[in-house]
């Protein structure tokens, strides 16, 4: 009989031993990765991620490019070509606040063939091309700047951009100068 309470005496000594190792080992990995972290900043032109966005506003915005000698179909995939040919997918829109910060940013989409007049329905002929994007997570900010790739930031004052139900529309080519 005493040989059962040695051997249960030992089981639990060894039990204790892995469970204080397996503590440490736990506690060592953590300090790592800590270190590891330590002292990383995220860089000077780094776009706010959706991680780090934490406002409650979102800009719908509708970049609509016009070309007449384009011949897109509504409802299907378009890319504008020529002097605009950079209004694509994956151009990015950078969303800043009056002091000139970035708040949030999104990539346009693939464009699609929206419809120039009344007649138009899916399947016909178009000559503009549209391509909708959301910028989420922003803070409540006085000004808004909108740039859509390099070209120049179209800016909206708050109480303007509400009573737009935060949305907006970029026309290409603008109005003549």
């Amino acid at each position: 009989m005493s040989r059962t309470r040695v051997g249960s005496a030992a089981a639990s000594s060894t039990q204790s031993g892995n469970a204080i190792r397996l503590t440490v080992i736990l506690w060592l990995g953590i300090a790592v990765v800590a270190a590891g972290c330590a002292g990383r900043t995220p860089s000077a032109d780094s776009r706010p991620s959706a991680e780090r966005r934490s406002g409650p506003n979102a800009i719908h915005g509708y970049v609509l490019v016009t070309d007449p000698d384009a011949a897109w179909t509504v409802d299907a995939a378009c890319t504008p070509t020529g002097p605009l040919k950079d209004l694509a997918e994956g151009t990015v829109v950078v969303v800043t606040d009056g002091s000139g910060a970035a708040i949030g940013d999104a990539s346009l989409p693939a464009g699609v063939g929206e419809e120039d007049d009344a007649t138009d329905h899916a399947g016909s002929d178009t000559h503009v091309c549209e391509f909708p994007f959301v910028v989420p997570g922003l803070i409540t900010t006085e000004t808004y700047a909108v740039r859509i790739g390099d070209h120049p930031a179209k800016t909206v004052q708050l109480g303007d951009l509400k009573a737009l139900f935060w949305q907006l529309f970029f026309t290409f080519p603008g109005p003549p100068q």
